[in-house]
């Protein structure tokens, strides 16, 4: 794991004495499969032969940048209009459409650094993480040491970045996800406050979502597409750790608090 000099310890000392989600090693660790396994290369064989093959690194790199604006590119006002046209274009040239039951898409997998895959079944389904990026895994992408453990001091710009080496690594379209496709996994279904229900508790927020998803509350908060942090973590008050909070911070920012997992985009991309 890489370690950043701590600029907020005696504050998150005071959330932990004041009593927070505290988990007081801090983030929870979870054993996780090695991969790849057998239904990665069944996913990997359909999701490939969708592929355009007209498709290359600068329009891909474009595709991102636009995906990036999406909340400008909702607004209306005449470069809107242009941006809106000109990301329909390549979303168009991208990827076809397809279902998430298509016959032989797995439901689940581990792709070939061991992350393990969920599909989310919606109108426009996706894979996500069923658990946050570990150091091992940030190290067999980017440079680094390797652990079990939640790979935290994640800034947005470095997970980006490692959702465009895994991409080139595996050819596969892996990015951060929306704030849409973010709550709609972690809720999994509900309405209430937590996925487990209104009020915090500890040993609901150690089991897996209604989904099997890890992790959602109050762990490591999770970066967004939209440069939004979602999830809460362990050193947060309950109330930080609700299915709809959202804290909006700097692009370049890093924390001990600060993690991510990623999707999976198998089909046409909702803006948040």
């Amino acid at each position: 794991m890489r370690y950043v000099m701590p600029i907020s310890l005696c504050c998150l000392g005071l959330l932990l004495l004041l009593g927070g989600c505290a988990q007081l090693g801090g983030a929870v660790t979870r054993p996780q499969p090695s991969g790849p396994d057998a239904n990665f290369e069944t996913a990997k064989t359909i999701l490939l032969n969708k592929e355009n093959p007209s498709w290359n690194e600068s329009r891909e790199k474009k595709f991102y940048s636009l995906l990036g604006q999406a909340e400008q590119i909702k607004s209306n006002n005449p470069k809107s209009d242009a941006l809106r046209k000109e990301f329909e274009q390549l979303l168009n040239l991208r990827r076809v459409i397809i279902k998430g039951n298509e016959p032989g898409l797995p439901k689940q997998f581990v792709n070939s650094i061991g992350i393990t895959m969920k599909l989310i079944d919606s109108n426009s389904p996706y894979y996500i993480g069923v658990y946050e990026i570990t150091d091992d895994q940030w190290s067999k992408v980017m440079e680094g040491g390797g652990g079990a453990a939640p790979a935290n001091w994640i800034s947005y710009d470095e997970a980006e970045e490692f959702c465009r080496k895994l991409l080139g690594k595996e050819g596969l379209t892996y990015s951060l996800p929306t704030e849409t496709q973010w709550e709609y996994a972690c809720r999994a279904g509900t309405t209430t406050a937590y996925s487990f229900g209104d009020s915090w508790s500890s040993s609901g927020r150690n089991k897996p979502n209604p989904w099997g998803l890890y992790d959602m509350h109050g762990n490591l908060f999770e970066w967004c597409k939209t440069r939004v942090l979602r999830g809460g973590c362990w050193a947060n008050f309950p109330q930080h750790c609700h299915s709809a909070f959202r804290v909006r911070t700097n692009f370049g920012s890093q924390s001990i608090e600060y993690g991510f997992r990623i999707v999976l985009y198998i089909g046409h991309v909702d803006l948040p």
